[in-house]
């Protein structure tokens, strides 16, 4: 490689845009994990544990959680906040957040979405039916869940 060529040759590099937490593009960047990690589901009745890693270049000097921008109550003011039983329909599909104030003034908030694994719940039971030999059937079952429920029917032959 001549020098010509290798002085064009760089490493793409990640846009802010695209980096975990970013903050606004001034340097003010952090982000939120989900029980250590960067994303994923966690099971219904199990430990949430959503913890604000800052990095940053300046301190932090106040910071609050909320749960779809409405703040706990009582307030949460650590930047670890723990669920030692949560629920699907406290957290499921839901953006948890915290609002960091760095010691220079400057007030961002970073989000992340949470998903809760529960279910199946079946809404809709499926009716009971009789028809003749050679006859259709049709059944319906509602059902929810996380991931989405799905579906085996069998058939039962009596005698």
């Amino acid at each position: 490689m001549n020098v010509a060529s290798r002085a064009a040759y760089r490493p793409a590099q990640r846009p802010a845009s695209r980096l975990p937490g970013r903050g606004g593009g001034d340097g003010l960047t952090g982000y939120i994990t989900i029980n250590g990690e960067l994303s994923g589901a966690v099971d219904e009745g199990d430990t949430l544990t959503l913890v604000f890693v800052n990095t940053s270049m300046l301190g932090i000097v106040s910071q609050a959680w909320d749960r779809d921008g409405v703040a706990f109550d009582p307030a949460e003011t650590s930047l670890t906040y723990t669920d030692d039983n949560v629920q699907a329909d406290a957290w499921h599909n839901k953006t948890a957040g915290i609002t960091v104030t760095y010691s220079d003034g400057a007030i961002r908030r970073f989000t992340k979405q949470i998903l809760i694994n529960y279910g199946p719940i079946i809404i809709t039971q499926p009716i009971n039916q009789t028809v003749g030999v050679g006859e259709p059937a049709t059944f319906t079952v509602e059902a929810e869940g996380f991931p989405a429920p799905t579906f085996q029917w069998q058939q039962f032959i009596s005698g």
